[in-house]
């Protein structure tokens, strides 16, 4: 009888804790030290995996779910498991900002959804998913390139990328820049502090 008890008693300081970390990690920027603390709750997060503001995780079964090497987790996404349902996000996904994931998920390998997604079947890799499970493009060999360029790790990527960067924010007729990701990271995304000065962007979120 008292190992019953303690086993609950366990159980119980497990969902506390693992109520806790999904709260609070809302409130923290991408980090590989976010990633670590997201995994004492049993979630599979995977090298390079940009895990931004305002994520809702399924609170009861984290440890369902698996998120693989460089992938991108819009804000405001809500990712959703059940017992034995879990979801798998593939590597090098991109999810758009407030994008649901239900139970049960495999999002394949180089798939974009589009925001406001409601992801109830398992998307395809090298896809574009839109609305309601509505698959509209599979990624061609120049979209890859496009889309999913592989970083050739320039020595000078940084400190290009902060010259343009500068360039654009004083340019106000500049409409947009596209830089390819050549930097030490699988996701830019998180690298997000070289867009613009840390403290604005922080002071932007409070």
């Amino acid at each position: 009888m008292s190992k019953k008890i303690e086993d609950g008693k366990n159980k119980m300081k497990c969902k506390i804790w693992n109520w806790v970390v999904l709260e609070v990690q809302k409130m923290i920027p991408p980090y590989n030290w976010k990633n670590a603390l997201l995994r004492t709750t049993g979630m599979k997060i995977g090298k390079d995996v940009c895990i931004p503001h305002y994520i809702h995780f399924d609170h009861k079964y984290p440890e369902l779910i698996q998120i693989d090497d460089g992938t991108l987790t819009g804000g405001l996404s809500k990712i959703y498991t059940k017992k034995g349902k879990p979801v798998h996000i593939k590597k090098n996904a991109l999810l758009a900002g407030m994008s649901t994931i239900n139970p049960g998920v495999t999002i394949g390998e180089y798939v974009i959804t589009g925001a406001f997604c409601d992801i109830t079947e398992d998307v395809p890799d090298k896809s574009f998913v839109v609305g309601k499970n509505r698959i509209i493009k599979q990624w061609s060999d120049e979209d890859m390139e496009r889309l999913f360029h592989k970083s050739k790790h320039d020595k000078d990527y940084y400190k290009n990328f902060k010259k343009k960067t500068k360039e654009f924010r004083k340019d106000k007729g500049m409409m947009k820049i596209t830089i390819l990701n050549d930097g030490k990271r699988m996701n830019p995304g998180n690298e997000w502090y070289l867009a613009r000065p840390t403290w604005r962007i922080y002071w932007n979120a409070i």
